[in-house]
């Protein structure tokens, strides 16, 4: 498993890219997965049903106790062909504008933002901004773009992640040839 959000400076977010091997929690599958949440390990619980164990920022806690009780529901699960497309255009920059699927609504999280966004070739994603408190980050699913990244700009494709740490400014723009997918997750005041 490899840890992006650390190596990209992001603290308030975990972000983790996992390949998982046929026979593993027995699938006969291989696939990667990107896996991202909110880094709240210190104030956090976490449990871990299958092998009785729990722990609380960060440290196992001794004697296990059960779980609060939870149903599986369908509607955690979507397909993002079945999410419709949205046209957004930014408020304060009219050349910022993208086509998005919002992830994070159907599937009820409540802390965390996620989008599946299609920038066409020349438009912008955002408006050049920056978040206080708030980690952001992009996987460009296909496509190319342009990063930038307070005073710099990097070219980035396919597989490229980009880690947005609160309170530095950024934007990305699709190049000017070719449109963009991208996954922007980012967290939920």
């Amino acid at each position: 498993m490899g840890t992006l959000g650390a190596a990209t400076g992001l603290n308030r977010m975990g972000v983790h890219l996992r390949t998982v091997e046929p026979g593993f929690a027995g699938t006969n599958r291989h696939f990667h997965t990107v896996e991202g949440g909110e880094s709240r390990a210190a104030e956090d619980g976490c449990w871990y049903p299958d092998a009785r164990m729990m722990s609380r920022g960060r440290k196992l806690v001794e004697p296990y106790e059960d779980p609060p009780p939870e149903e599986g529901d369908e509607h955690q699960l979507l397909h993002i062909d079945h999410v419709p497309v949205k046209d957004f255009c930014h408020d304060v920059d009219p050349g910022a504008r993208r086509q998005m699927r919002t992830l994070r609504a159907p599937t009820d999280l409540k802390r965390q933002a996620l989008y599946w966004a299609r920038v066409q070739a020349r438009d912008r994603s955002t408006a050049f901004h920056h978040h206080r408190k708030t980690d952001e980050w992009v996987l460009i699913l296909s496509g190319a773009a342009t990063a930038t990244v307070g005073d710099r700009s990097f070219e980035v494709g396919p597989n490229d992640f980009i880690g947005y740490p609160a309170g530095g400014f950024h934007r990305s723009s699709s190049s000017r040839k070719t449109k963009s997918n991208q996954l922007i997750p980012g967290g939920k005041l």
